[in-house]
């Protein structure tokens, strides 16, 4: 393995990062490589899935794979990656850990959800746009203590009926029902994780750097 010119780095290796080798990069690097993207992803993953399995909120769930992203980028930065790789590894590892609880859930629902109509009492613009937060009571008139926004919207007014899933174990609150099933937000979820463990592993990848050369006295 040859050493490249000791000339100052460009541009193009301080956003992709210098990959200081020629011909094939070396087997540890590959293999670090590897550890790293795979390791990283079912962290970030593996934190938001198990959470809402054991009954934590959903915005503590996202949390919890929110640090472990974190770490992620963390270790990039202290490996001195490409800063374009990292900016794309937080991006998506964000992404990543926003969605996998949302996935989980969607999916506990799918699996043993119980569905019921209940009545809106009424109906507020929420804070992302045209969403809109229902809330809603069952028929004995007992209010369910979560606003819906799913198969809620502008033309719901308060006496009208809506649809609602329940979780009979009650680790995943009450929701709407929506057109769409938990498929499209496990696909999202596996192009995400695909995505950010292939952009973690070409930053590591890039991030090698041969030792510096001293003079000799």
């Amino acid at each position: 393995m040859s050493r490249r010119s000791s000339s100052p780095s460009p541009l193009g290796h301080v956003l992709f990062g210098p990959a200081d080798y020629r011909g094939a990069p070396p087997t540890s690097l590959v293999v670090e490589a590897l550890m790293v993207a795979c390791g990283g992803v079912l962290a970030v993953g593996g934190a938001g899935m198990v959470s809402v399995l054991l009954g934590i909120a959903l915005e503590q769930a996202q949390a919890a794979g929110i640090a472990f992203a974190g770490g992620l980028v963390l270790f990039l930065l202290v490996a001195r990656a490409g800063r374009l790789l990292i900016g794309g590894v937080c991006v998506l590892g964000l992404l990543l850990a926003l969605s996998v609880p949302r996935a989980t859930a969607d999916s506990i629902m799918a699996e043993r959800g119980q569905r019921q109509e209940v009545v809106v009492t009424a109906v507020a613009a929420g804070n992302v746009h045209d969403r809109y937060l229902c809330s809603v009571r069952r028929d004995d008139g007992t209010p369910v203590p979560v606003r819906l926004w799913r198969g809620c919207g502008s033309a719901v007014v308060p006496g009208d009926r809506i649809g609602m899933v329940l979780d009979p174990e009650g680790r995943v609150p009450p929701r709407g029902v929506e057109g769409r099933g938990p498929m499209w937000t496990l696909v999202r979820c596996l192009l995400l994780a695909g995505a950010t463990s292939l952009l973690s592993f070409m930053a590591v990848l890039r991030s090698y750097r041969l030792p510096p050369v001293f003079p000799r006295s």
